[in-house]
């Protein structure tokens, strides 16, 4: 409840020009610009971090990212700071789950994505091994494996007769 009350509060206080979106620990903060317009973050950044240390909370600069989607102007933008040390400009992030990257391809999403199954494939073939029944193998597909390929999977992929007829079969 408390995170809930936080949020709320953050929410009419912060972010005048940025829209942010709020899930328990994390906070993600966005702009749209035009092309002659100045970004506004540093200053979204600065009103984040007075608020969480009037409520007692920190923002943890090693974990903050930064990442630039679309065209650059002619200029770089400064760097983000936090406590006069630049924030990590980053290619790709983990959000939610969601590997994005800075040309919105899901490249990076499907290469972690194949490589967590992969790991948890390699797992049920050693249970296969030791003779584990097959009732349990499926089940182990169904809670473990399965979630992985589901979680992040895009949405034209759902109506895919290849999909439903491989994955989604029991």
């Amino acid at each position: 409840m408390f995170y809930k009350v936080s949020s709320n509060n953050t929410k009419t206080r912060l972010f005048k020009h940025t829209a942010s979106i709020q899930y328990v620990d994390d906070t993600t903060v966005s702009e749209i610009l035009a092309p002659d317009e100045d970004s506004r973050m540093q200053s979204a950044l600065d009103e984040l971090i007075t608020w969480s240390d009037s409520n007692y909370m920190k923002v943890n600069s090693k974990k903050t990212k930064e990442m630039i989607l679309g065209q650059l102007r002619k200029q770089q933008p400064l760097p983000l700071l936090i406590s006069n040390h630049n924030v990590e400009q980053v290619t790709s992030f983990k959000l939610l789950g969601v590997t994005i990257n800075d040309a919105l391809k899901w490249d990076d999403n499907i290469a972690a994505v194949t490589s967590k199954a992969v790991k948890r494939l390699w797992f049920l073939k050693k249970l296969k091994r030791a003779g584990v029944s097959q009732a349990d193998l499926v089940y182990y597909y169904q809670a473990d494996i399965r979630p992985i390929l589901k979680y992040t999977c895009p949405l034209p992929c759902l109506a895919c007769k290849y999909y439903r007829t491989t994955v989604e079969a029991p």
